[in-house]
């Protein structure tokens, strides 16, 4: 199942910056998207807050913290980013994971001009070098087309 959040893009939006390291430390400006979990099914799961800059364009970005809750060993948390491209095409972020019940910040930046991106989430064993239990959420920009 896959939910959509609806982003609003402002006519004028200026953006500084983002916070230094990928903090997860909001700036004024910034959109907190909420909680994402990745899917059910399995005792443990991978849990992210995520923010986004809140324009789309050049400077579009997605970042937040992941967290692992799952109390196996080897079994850890995993999130990656797929921007949509306005003049076409698409590229997948590197994808950033922790194994460790302190959270790990991550930073996921467009570089090009964006219609949209997805974030996906999921359980990941590095030993198999395998993910499972995945979950993506789509941003959507109101009046551009995908």
């Amino acid at each position: 199942m896959r939910k959509v959040l609806q982003v609003i893009v402002p006519t004028v939006v200026l953006v500084l910056g983002l916070p230094a390291g990928a903090s997860a430390t909001a700036r004024e400006d910034d959109r907190y998207l909420g909680m994402m979990r990745s899917a059910s099914g399995h005792s443990g799961y991978a849990q992210t807050k995520v923010w986004d800059t809140g324009t789309d364009g050049r400077d579009y970005a997605v970042y937040g913290r992941i967290y692992d809750r799952d109390r196996h060993s080897g079994h850890c948390g995993w999130v990656r980013a797929r921007f949509h491209f306005r003049k076409g095409g698409s590229a997948w972020s590197p994808a950033r994971w922790t194994c460790a019940s302190a959270y790990k910040g991550f930073l996921f930046e467009a570089g090009r001009d964006v219609k949209g991106a997805d974030l996906k989430i999921c359980i990941y064993q590095p030993k198999r070098r395998a993910t499972s239990y995945c979950r993506t959420e789509s941003i959507y920009f109101h009046g551009l087309t995908r």
